[in-house]
């Protein structure tokens, strides 16, 4: 659900951004028509924008389609319809801050099939414990009246025995064993998944920290300059300092740059949500 939902927020935010620079090109396509038919710019400079708008419009409807299957498969798993009111999603694309390491780390001995594989372990050893108690044979007492007659003498007295009974094959040996080998293939089983839990949670970690780490500087270092990039170069272009190569240039990148931060943040995100689910979607 928390995949889907990122998904859908970043298409909408997308689509969101391709409206807002659909919007600027035909504002500004309208004022260079003025300003072509006033004889102050060329058509050229018109048609570039012009042309510039279409092939915005043509990834806005890509975004448009990708934005509609995400939404379909958010509504799909949470059981909703798309008549039941819902209109888009709301959020934060970039992950919160991360817990410390160790915690996660810690954490990790709780998880569900390394209790299962403890349980197992303690399972097989109490069961090799109970197969050796029954190694040992049952001891039986027995007190009766036995009576001698004879020619000449005749007695009579209480009797003792005692039976031990000896097993010649199977002294439950076998079962034993077998619980042994249980627990410790239990145990290794539990090492090795232990083992392999922490290398995996400390890779997922140390991924999504740089990834997040990498999607904040990139929107403060870029997002911010390539809007100030825009206000210089539409100036520039009012006063013919530069031509309208410079302005759309100016113009896509700062659409690229918005575009990239939203990708890196939902690259960082996904990454945390793939870490959140050793823990069953559970951070620790």
């Amino acid at each position: 659900i928390r995949q889907r939902f990122f998904q859908a927020l970043h298409y909408q935010q997308q689509q969101q951004l391709f409206s807002h620079w659909v919007e600027k090109f035909t504002t500004v396509e309208a004022a260079m028509r003025k300003r072509e038919q006033a004889g102050d710019v060329s058509g050229y400079d018109r048609r570039r924008i012009s042309r510039e708008k279409v092939s915005l419009l043509a990834r806005e409807r890509h975004n448009q389609a990708s934005f509609q299957a995400a939404w379909q498969r958010l509504l799909g798993i949470i059981g909703a319809k798309q008549n039941d009111g819902y209109d888009g999603v709301r959020g934060e694309i970039a992950p919160d801050e991360l817990p410390p390491l160790q915690s996660v780390l810690e954490a990790v001995a709780q998880h569900p099939v390394l209790v299962q594989l403890q349980h197992l372990a303690q399972s097989a050893h109490l069961a090799a414990r109970a197969a050796e108690r029954g190694k040992f044979p049952e001891f039986t007492l027995g007190i009766g009246l036995k009576s001698v007659d004879g020619p000449t003498l005749g007695e009579s007295g209480l009797m003792l025995s005692a039976s031990v009974p000896v097993p010649v094959f199977d002294r439950k040996q076998g079962t034993a064993l077998s619980a042994e080998s249980k627990a410790h293939e239990a145990e290794s089983q539990y090492q090795l998944t232990l083992n392999e839990l922490n290398a995996q949670v400390r890779g997922l970690w140390h991924q999504a920290k740089q990834l997040a780490e990498n999607a904040r500087l990139f929107r403060q270092q870029s997002v911010s300059a390539s809007y100030e990039l825009v206000r210089i170069a539409e100036t520039a272009y009012r006063n013919n300092e530069i031509g309208v190569l410079e302005l759309v240039d100016a113009y896509r990148s700062a659409m690229e740059a918005e575009t990239t931060a939203s990708q890196l943040a939902l690259e960082a995100r996904l990454t945390r949500i793939e870490l959140d689910e050793i823990f069953n979607g559970v951070s620790p």
